[in-house]
């Protein structure tokens, strides 16, 4: 697809944003005006790409991709239709300012596609694909959660706590966020897959600007959304069965996306130690100065050490033991926060660049075995329960485990 290909479609999707509000009768004016006035600027901006180009058009269209996602939480859009409408347009947007000439960065190809040093290529279509798969799956979720709260369904279904969901997406956490923060994450997860597809098997080094941008979005999304969870119990007093699902997708995703990042990293600091200016690889990538044939293999960079998997499980049991205990009070709340935690650093660790986070759980061991006796509420079973489960973590996090792929330079960074 050439460019005045691509501005062409531009106008045509700028003219259907014109169109929108008399076809399907929006009574909200707040979109209304946001659909013509979109509209029009789609309409300009095609037109002028398509006779001459810059450089600077395309960060505008890619502006109101965005905010075409945004506009509908930020004005709680009143009809279902105009949301839909905006968010397909604003991805369809977002795709064809990818499309221009020199948005995919350097497009010559090395004699191998992984950093040097490496035995696998982090950004291989495979782990990508997970990750967009997933993201997906968070995106159509998050977009059923956030449909209560803009009053387009009056119920949620949950297969696993029921009607605590609506009590959790109704809740002083919820209410906290000044737009739906179910369509919030939903924004967030439709540019986590939108960013996973861009780019070739080589954009560690060919489009560092864009894998730094797509690890910001999953790695402290996926944290927050955690922390949010960590909230329901403590908070709310209720669970959402499908925030789990969710939260559970992003740790995996997480786990998929950070040596990506590390590579990237790496790249861009072998860049500062050269004579080539750090922005410009940073926007428009550069030549590896050397790149290895990857060695087939299924692992992406990913291992699971039994002990790493046990302490996991007991994040779990941590979760589930106020409850199994009848136990309440501030020493309740310290295992709904723990548990989680627990949970958290030990699947990232399963990444093995990240295998030295897996010592936090050290903290979280000793913070199980302190706090029955220093917070309301412990009995001696549930005492029992934690010193127990504290020490069994602080124990198995100490091993680090098998590593069995080569990363490099920052191989020596792993322990």
């Amino acid at each position: 697809m050439d460019r005045k290909q691509i501005s062409f479609i531009l106008v045509a999707l700028g003219l259907w944003l014109l169109a929108a509000p008399s076809t399907f009768a929006f009574t909200d004016l707040a979109m209304i005006m946001n659909d013509h006035i979109l509209g029009a600027l789609l309409v300009a901006g095609g037109l002028l790409s398509s006779f001459f180009f810059a450089r600077w058009y395309v960060a505008l269209f890619l502006a109101f991709g965005l905010w075409l996602n945004f506009a509908p939480l930020l004005f709680w859009a009143l009809e279902p239709i105009a949301f839909l409408n905006d968010t397909l347009v604003g991805l369809l947007v977002l795709t064809l300012a990818f499309r221009f000439p020199g948005m995919q960065g350097r497009q010559e190809e090395p004699a191998g596609d992984a950093p040097a040093g490496w035995s696998f290529n982090p950004s291989g279509w495979a782990p990508r694909t997970c990750t967009i798969f997933l993201a997906m799956i968070c995106w159509f979720l998050s977009r059923y959660l956030s449909a209560y709260q803009l009053g387009y369904i009056n119920d949620v279904w949950d297969p696993f706590f029921g009607s605590q969901t609506i009590k959790v997406l109704t809740s002083k956490v919820a209410d906290f966020f000044p737009v739906s923060d179910a369509g919030l994450g939903a924004f967030g997860y439709s540019l986590e897959a939108f960013l996973g597809w861009q780019g070739n098997t080589q954009r560690w080094r060919t489009m560092p600007w864009l894998v730094i941008i797509f690890g910001l979005l999953v790695v402290p999304a996926g944290l927050i959304s955690i922390s949010l969870i960590v909230l329901q119990p403590i908070a709310v007093g209720a669970w959402c069965g499908l925030c789990l699902l969710i939260a559970a997708c992003m740790l995996v995703m997480i786990v998929l996306t950070i040596s990506e990042v590390v590579a990237t990293l790496g790249f861009l600091a072998e860049t500062k130690k050269s004579s080539k200016s750090f922005w410009d690889v940073f926007w428009k990538g550069a030549a590896a100065g050397g790149v290895s044939r990857p060695v087939p293999s299924k692992s992406w960079g990913i291992s699971i050490p039994w002990n790493l998997a046990l302490t996991a499980l007991l994040g779990v049991w941590i979760m589930c033991s106020p409850a199994f205990f009848k136990i309440a009070g501030t020493v309740s709340d310290s295992d709904y926060t723990a548990g989680p935690l627990l949970i958290t650093v030990s699947i990232v660790s399963f990444a093995e660049v990240a295998r030295g986070f897996r010592l936090f759980n050290v903290l979280l061991g000793l913070w199980l075995l302190l706090a029955p006796w220093i917070l309301s509420g412990a009995t001696a079973p549930f005492t029992w329960n934690n010193s127990l489960v504290g020490l069994a973590v602080i124990l198995l996090s100490f091993r680090k485990g098998n590593i069995s792929q080569r990363y490099g330079s920052f191989d020596k960074h792993i322990f």
